[in-house]
């Protein structure tokens, strides 16, 4: 017969043993808020959570509770504490002084004769799935920017196609007026415009690019020699190449805008207090995600990478600004547009990268970028042959100019009736079939892309089935890596807008020379 003491024993056993192997921190809180006791897993949770010694439970006994959250949600969980002394039981997540992520609860424990004596704490570590979350919310929040962004980029494009064409048509037809200066300030002007489109669109992730196999220190020690000899005097760059090489597959002309756009932010962020700014590149073995590390921008590619880091000693950033720094047009510089490290995002994401960043008001800041190493099977990365650049004259052709915005019809029919084409503009791309049903089909089409009604592609589609044979020249302020083309042997050109006249020209003299099933695709200005 087992008697009640045997069962009373059995039963405290069996409820040690729950909490010695419990995956969760089971810990108890005296009435002056310190810690009484805690289990395995609670020692494993201080250890990467908290900056206190945990190898056993005498490191942590007597510590204040409180002081093992971070100073931000350190008065809330006070309070909550205090409403656990006066019986009440509570639910709550914080943030440990490590940036562990929390989630926990609070019961009051009572003696035999009621009195409150102490408070039981569970706490499970959630750092994971809060991490998960928040790079969600971020990839939707850059997915919803860069669609704007693109967006944005496409319309400006277009108008910049007027804008720049109607320039240059005025210069070319007045080239001793007084008025020359005023037309080369507003292709100036234009340069510049487009210059942002192109950064706008390097944040949307749609810029062409041209992978190759290289070693980022060559671009490193290239950056920094290039920005030392413009650096203030109180600011001492030091660069930290890798021992031995690396190598990364990547396009080198985005990769040397995402080294001088962090470390240009690096330097200007030191001037006012000046100090160092590192610029290292390191091999990488990433063997799972970190759980306490905040990617920002993707996760770290499993296996072999190469790291990134600029490092600047200047007055740091709160969590506000950390979090909005890539965002498109944010910026703290009295003088900045909010562009640079915009496009940053971009080419990390284009490059099958990741992107985190640590700061702290007074503590500098650190963005590291973590890129896959080159593979063998992948060194040399499929390109598009742009036709010679030529400006030599072509025989005249019968011309269709098919785009929905008037500024690009009229500057494409102005430019190309001086070289003695025959120009029809059409505006949308059942205006194209209409004209076709009458015609016969001209020996160039210049077709924008989007398009409302019919798109590009459609109309490609559209011709390719009445048999329609004709050179075709796409337009569009997206770039040809974006665009669904390769089905479509008819396209002989690519004219990224906006393009200046002389590139018209240039791609018009070659598709007009060119068979449709053999000719090249041109890929975009940059």
């Amino acid at each position: 017969m087992v008697s009640s003491s045997d069962t009373k024993i059995d039963t405290e056993q069996e409820f040690r043993l729950l909490v010695q192997h419990s995956p969760h921190c089971i810990h108890r809180i005296d009435l002056n808020g310190r810690l009484t006791s805690i289990n395995p897993a609670g020692l494993a949770i201080m250890r990467a959570g908290c900056e206190v010694k945990a190898d056993c439970e005498a490191d942590v006994r007597g510590l204040e509770y409180c002081s093992l959250i971070c100073e931000r949600d350190r008065p809330r969980i006070q309070a909550l504490l205090e409403r656990a002394f006066a019986g009440e039981t509570s639910h709550f997540t914080f943030e440990s002084t490590k940036g562990s992520h929390l989630s926990s609860n609070f019961v009051p424990l009572h003696d035999d004769s009621g009195a409150l004596f102490a408070v039981m704490g569970l706490t499970e570590d959630i750092t994971v799935r809060v991490r998960t979350e928040q790079r969600l919310r971020q990839v939707q929040k850059l997915e919803g920017l860069g669609l704007l962004a693109g967006g944005i980029a496409h319309d400006f494009n277009n108008l910049l196609v007027g804008i720049m064409g109607h320039a240059e048509l005025l210069g070319a037809s007045r080239p001793e007026s007084a008025d020359a200066s005023d037309i080369e300030g507003i292709l100036a002007g234009a340069e510049r415009a487009a210059d942002l489109c192109r950064q706008l669109l390097a944040y949307a992730g749609r810029t062409s690019v041209a992978l190759e196999e290289l070693d980022p220190r060559e671009l490193v020690e290239e950056t920094v020699a290039l920005m030392a000899s413009s650096t203030a005097p109180g600011v001492r760059i030091e660069c930290e190449p890798a021992a031995a090489p690396v190598r990364v597959t990547a396009d080198p002309t985005q990769l040397r805008q995402l080294l001088m756009n962090l470390l240009t932010n690096a330097v200007e962020a030191t001037q006012a207090t000046g100090g160092r700014v590192k610029l290292r590149t390191r091999p990488c073995v990433v063997e799972s995600e970190p759980t306490t590390q905040h990617w920002l921008v993707g996760s770290p590619p499993a296996g072999p990478c190469v790291s990134i880091e600029v490092e600047d000693e200047g007055s740091g950033m709160d969590e506000h600004t950390r979090d909005r720094m890539f965002d498109p047009f944010f910026t703290t510089k009295p003088h900045g547009h909010g562009l640079g490290l915009a496009a940053v995002i971009g080419i990390v994401t284009g490059h099958g990268g990741a992107l985190c960043v640590d700061s702290a008001p007074g503590k500098g800041t650190s963005v590291r970028v973590i890129l896959p190493v080159a593979e063998s099977a992948r060194n040399a990365a499929a390109a598009e042959l742009a036709p010679s650049p030529s400006n030599a004259p072509t025989s005249p052709a019968t011309i269709v100019v098919v785009d929905d915005h008037a500024p690009v019809r009229n500057v494409l029919a102005g430019a190309l009736e001086q070289d003695a084409h025959t120009v029809i503009t059409l505006d949308s791309g059942p205006a194209l079939m209409d004209w076709l049903d009458a015609n016969q089909a001209p020996e160039l089409l210049l077709l924008d892309l989007t398009m409302p009604e019919m798109s590009g592609p459609a109309a490609l589609a559209t011709l390719c089935e009445r048999g329609v044979q004709t050179r075709v020249i796409v337009m569009s302020g997206f770039t040809s890596d974006d665009l669904p083309l390769d089905d479509h042997p008819q396209v002989v050109g690519f004219l990224h807008k906006p393009f200046r006249i002389a590139d018209l020209r240039a791609t018009v003299g070659a598709a007009l020379t060119a068979e449709p099933a053999k000719a090249s695709r041109e890929g975009p200005s940059t």
